[in-house]
């Protein structure tokens, strides 16, 4: 399976392989995700902040690739503008199958390790796909964010 550590490829950084070229070189894609999906900011309805937050979908996932999920999370009291916050990482809830085929999905979870310290407002999801074959790129289908108040 394809290793990828997440301090050395740069997901976790606010600006990591945005739109901005001078921000970082995307050319090495052992760097980096082969393909990433970044949803548009999401800011909750007052009095449906969130700490904790679960993301579900469908993966199709080849041999020789992985999937990472991140969170971009600003609370309701930080005044840090939401495009310097930095991702944090979600994890599987389990091991992520290894597809048969090109329409063989399987339910994913991702959730957080723990809360947040404080409420969230305001988030964003960074869905990263890992492969060493440009050929065999793992897909998603389903997606959904789910905010918890606990």
């Amino acid at each position: 399976m394809l290793s990828i550590t997440v301090t050395t490829n740069g997901e976790l950084d606010a600006n990591a392989h945005s739109s901005d070229p001078t921000q970082y070189d995307n050319t090495d894609l052992t760097e980096g995700a082969a393909a990433r999906y970044i949803t548009r900011r999401v800011t909750l309805a007052e009095g449906f902040e969130s700490v904790n937050f679960k993301v579900l979908m469908s993966v199709n996932k080849p041999s020789n690739a992985t999937v990472q999920v991140f969170i971009k999370a600003s609370g309701i009291e930080d005044d840090t503008p939401f495009e310097e916050v930095t991702y944090t990482q979600l994890t599987a809830n389990s091991t992520i199958p290894d597809s048969a085929n090109d329409y063989d999905f399987s339910d994913v979870t991702f959730s957080l390790d723990s809360n947040f310290d404080s409420p969230i407002k305001t988030f964003s999801v960074k869905i990263c796909l890992y492969s060493d074959s440009s050929s065999k790129i793992p897909s998603i289908r389903d997606f959904r964010a789910i905010a918890l108040a606990t």
